[in-house]
């Protein structure tokens, strides 16, 4: 029996539009009415994963940046937190300054960037259509070394796209001491604190309810999802998922776009079907 359910947000639960289908909102629904609990664990900042927690209704905690922050919905208040070491943080920026890289970086509620472009300007264009009280702090800021004495930074996402330039900045960041290496596409590395994953906190979560791993279904598309999938009872990739996450899933439902999230929580919740590990 299946008793928590841990869903990343983007190419996972949202569609490309960046919506929920009124399916999978249905679907979620019923779970939650079966004594389910659900929760987002996401790379989002807190406010930006917010939006989709309050469409769903939900009332559990938000793990936000890879399991870097857990955060309560109704209060904002933080119930955990590891930021990466502020000194690392500058150490981190020098690199990536130096190879020319963008990047953009998370504090608990403000979103930084030197330059709106990128992932930043499509974060501010897709924020500037919420709501006010839903907008999250972007901030274009000229001296990012000054952030982390005044804002504990809980993540750094950089692109590096060609292969050669992936292997290198894969190698230097697997072996610094400090930080945790992942990736959430195809372009991207992302850089949390010191053993933060979305599987520590998931079960972070599952064990104050007093449930176990078995019990856990955990849904992700990308890199950074394999330790929450890992972690799971039932480890759940959507179809668009990577390579990597699709090697080591349980079981594959329909993608993203096709609601493969709603159809594996009819499946195995409201079907009451059990997936036996081989």
């Amino acid at each position: 029996m299946y008793r928590l359910i841990a869903c990343d947000i983007d190419g996972t639960l949202i569609r490309s539009d960046f919506k929920i289908s009124d399916y999978t909102k249905d679907i979620i629904a019923r779970a939650m009415e079966q004594d389910v609990h659900f929760i987002l664990a996401t790379g989002r900042i807190f406010g930006s994963a917010r939006v989709y927690a309050r469409q769903l209704e939900l009332s559990a905690p938000i793990i936000t940046c890879n399991g870097g922050v857990i955060k309560d919905l109704k209060t904002g208040e933080k119930l955990y937190g590891k930021p990466i070491e502020k000194e690392l943080c500058k150490e981190i920026f020098k690199i990536l300054d130096e190879g020319n890289r963008y990047f953009h970086f998370y504090g608990e509620e403000n979103f930084y960037s030197e330059r709106l472009i990128f992932d930043s300007q499509r974060m501010n264009q897709w924020n500037m259509t919420l709501p006010y009280e839903d907008r999250i702090p972007i901030m274009e800021v000229r001296d990012p070394y000054s952030i982390p004495d005044k804002d504990p930074i809980y993540k750094i996402l950089f692109h590096a796209v060609e292969p050669e330039e992936r292997k290198y900045y894969s190698e230097l960041f697997s072996s610094m001491p400090g930080v945790t290496l992942s990736s959430s596409w195809k372009n991207n590395f992302e850089l949390c604190g010191e053993n933060v994953n979305k599987a520590t906190a998931v079960d972070c979560y599952a064990a104050s309810l007093g449930i176990r791993d078995s019990e856990v279904i955990a849904f992700g598309d990308n890199d950074n999802d394999i330790d929450m999938i890992n972690y799971a009872g039932l480890g759940v990739a959507v179809a668009n998922a990577t390579a990597r996450l699709l090697g080591v899933a349980d079981y594959i439902t329909a993608s993203n776009d096709e609601d493969g999230v709603g159809k594996a929580i009819e499946k195995f919740i409201l079907g009451g079907e059990l997936f036996v590990k081989a």
